[in-house]
């Protein structure tokens, strides 16, 4: 699989946000969804005393881990081409990674059930 695939599917998840459906897992703090039989799961991983790492794996549908990368690796694929400032790949894993936390979570429900109780 070329690389560059791996930037482009994060670029998509980040444009496509509201309308990708993603569930919780067991594991705390990663959150899965589906497509045509394919499995993406985005995790944050926290390390002590500094910014956490996401991590996006891709599983088969029997479950077999196919490939899994972090947005430091996105950043080291795009430094072959262009010189690529690390937050600019952390930022874009981030999004993706708050909006299924959003969507697995039913956030958007929660707010608009608040907002109608508040009234207008």
């Amino acid at each position: 699989m070329s690389d560059d695939k791996l930037v482009t599917l994060v670029r998509r998840l980040r444009s496509r946000g509201g309308n990708v459906k993603w569930d919780k897992t067991e594991e705390d703090g990663t959150y899965e969804t589906e497509f045509s039989g394919y499995a993406l799961q985005i995790a944050e991983l926290e390390e002590e005393d500094q910014d956490p790492i996401y991590q996006i794996r891709i599983f088969d549908g029997e479950g077999v881990l196919l490939d899994e990368f972090t947005d430091e690796d996105l950043t080291e694929i795009m430094n072959l081409t262009a010189p690529t400032e690390p937050s600019v790949m952390f930022a874009m894993m981030q999004d993706v990674y708050r909006g299924a936390r959003r969507s697995a979570l039913g956030v958007d429900k929660a707010i608009d059930v608040i907002l109608g109780a508040l009234g207008g």
